[in-house]
């Protein structure tokens, strides 16, 4: 089994072509899959309604920044009725803040969060016309 364990110098000097794993290279993250991480963190949160298209606009909506490793997203969201406004927005903010360090690995500078509309719990859920 000894023999089978090389370090990557010593994979290098008997002619492996695979570079050094801290030589390989980095991991880029596209806008839209981070916005995606943050609608989906952000339909997470107790008290967020999620509501699609129609008449009424769709919510959660994302918008991103990103440069380098570092991310500012601004998110509106609609909550559901008695839900306060003000822990809403602190709930996503902390919520999109956690999934973007874990899931993406970014360093987040800021999440502004913007409640733009309260709906009653059972407007959530469109029924589809035949």
């Amino acid at each position: 089994m000894a023999e089978l364990i090389r370090t990557s110098r010593q994979a290098a000097q008997a002619g492996d072509p695979r570079p050094d794993p801290g030589e390989r290279g980095g991991l880029h993250i596209a806008d839209r899959a981070v916005e995606r991480i943050v609608v989906a963190a952000a339909g997470e949160v107790d008290g967020a309604a999620r509501l699609s298209g129609g008449l009424t606009r769709s919510y959660p909506r994302a918008e991103v920044v990103v440069a380098g490793d570092r991310v500012r997203a601004a998110v509106t969201v609609a909550g559901r009725w008695p839900t306060s406004a003000a822990l809403l927005a602190a709930d996503v903010r902390s919520t999109v803040t956690d999934q973007l360090r874990r899931l993406a690995g970014l360093r987040v500078d800021a999440v502004d969060v913007t409640v733009a509309a309260m709906v009653r719990a059972d407007a959530t859920h469109h029924r589809r016309v035949k």
